[in-house]
C-alpha cells in the first residue's frame, strides 16, 4: 500500500506499507506502470527466491524500497538524476531502510555484478540501449520486468528484446501500458 506521508493507512492482513513524498521525482505508486512493476516484484519475491534486485532509472525509489520492504536483501538503484537521487535517499530514510538500498547517480555501465531480479520502469528507447547492459547484469535463471511500455508499442518492445536474445516470459497490462517478463537462455542450455 503507497502512501504519502501525511496519511496514516495502518495494514491489515499482509499488507507492506510504503510512504513515498510526490515530489520531484518520478514515482508516486499510482501510475499503471509502477503498480505493473511492484506486482511483478511480489510474484518473484515470494519465498525468498530473488536475493538481488537492481532498480533501472529509480526515481522516488519506490520499486527498490518496496522491494527491500518485501524482503529482498540485496538492492541497488540508480539514476542519472541527482534530484531523483536525492529524494530516493529522503524516502529510504522514511521508510527505515536506508542502508538496505545502495542508491547512486549514474549510468547502467557503472553497476558491478549480476542480479536475479532487474525492474526497469523507464521509455522504450533507454530499455533498447541498455538491451546488453541487461544481459550481462542479469544472473543466471533471472527475470528482467520492463514496464514504461505503452501498449500501442508492445510489439515493438517484445521484437527488440527477443532480437537481443531475451524470451517473453510473461507480460502484463494495466489500463494502456504493459510490463514484460524476460529472461535469458540459460548458457548450459545452448
Amino acid at each position: 500500500v503507497i502512501v504519502p506521508p501525511w496519511e496514516e493507512h495502518r495494514p491489515e492482513g499482509g499488507e507492506v506499507v510504503v510512504e513515498i513524498n510526490p515530489s520531484l521525482a518520478f514515482g508516486t505508486g499510482h501510475h499503471e506502470t509502477t503498480r505493473l512493476c511492484i506486482a511483478a516484484i511480489e510474484r518473484h519475491e515470494e519465498g525468498g527466491r530473488v536475493r538481488s534486485m537492481l532498480d533501472v532509472g529509480c526515481g522516488s525509489g519506490i520499486l527498490a524500497i518496496s522491494a527491500s520492504k518485501l524482503g529482498i536483501p540485496d538492492i541497488t538503484a540508480f539514476d542519472t538524476d541527482p534530484v531523483a537521487i536525492r529524494e530516493s535517499a529522503k524516502n529510504a530514510e522514511r521508510n527505515s531502510v536506508t542502508g538496505k538500498v545502495k542508491f547512486f547517480c549514474g549510468y547502467i555501465q557503472s553497476v558491478p555484478g549480476e542480479y536475479d531480479l532487474i525492474v526497469a520502469n523507464v521509455y522504450l528507447e533507454p530499455i533498447f540501449l541498455m538491451r546488453e547492459e541487461f544481459k550481462n547484469r542479469l544472473a543466471p535463471r533471472g527475470t528482467i520486468v520492463l514496464s514504461g511500455i505503452p501498449a500501442m508499442r508492445r510489439g515493438e518492445a517484445v521484437e527488440g528484446m527477443l532480437k537481443a536474445g531475451f524470451s517473453l516470459s510473461a507480460e502484463h497490462a494495466d489500463g494502456e501500458w504493459v510490463a514484460l517478463e524476460l529472461t535469458l537462455p540459460r548458457k548450459d542450455a545452448a
